[in-house]
């Protein structure tokens, strides 16, 4: 006698794997791009005044440290995002935890990377 499983499980277990793929290139896409603000770029603006005003509302860009920082957090967080690391479940939640607690804590210490 042959088991069968439901036709849709695979389909749903792809989807899931190329959203987590998706995501995980959308944010290393974006901590490439942090640091290459961080770096001199101005790219997608013409210049680092409009940067700064589009990206932070502000007329100065903020310290590379702090370009950099956002970088390695965007970069942990699509590491993390398709399940890495597989074999140390504990690090993976503090790394999840971690990232989600940055960004969720940026707002009371933003005036110290991006006066105005």
């Amino acid at each position: 006698m042959t088991t069968r499983t439901s036709a849709g499980y695979g389909r749903r277990v792809l989807m899931r794997r190329a959203g987590a793929a998706t995501a995980s290139v959308a944010l290393f896409a974006l901590a490439g791009m942090h640091a290459a603000w961080c770096a001199g770029s101005s790219w997608p603006l013409p210049d680092r005044g409009a940067l700064a005003d589009a990206v932070i509302g502000s007329a100065e860009m903020p310290a590379p440290a702090a370009w950099f920082a956002i970088s390695g957090v965007l970069a942990a967080a699509g590491a993390l995002v398709p399940g890495w690391p597989v074999r140390w479940p504990l690090a993976h939640r503090l790394g999840t935890g971690t990232v989600v607690a940055v960004p969720a804590g940026r707002a009371p210490w933003a005036w110290l990377v991006a006066p105005g």
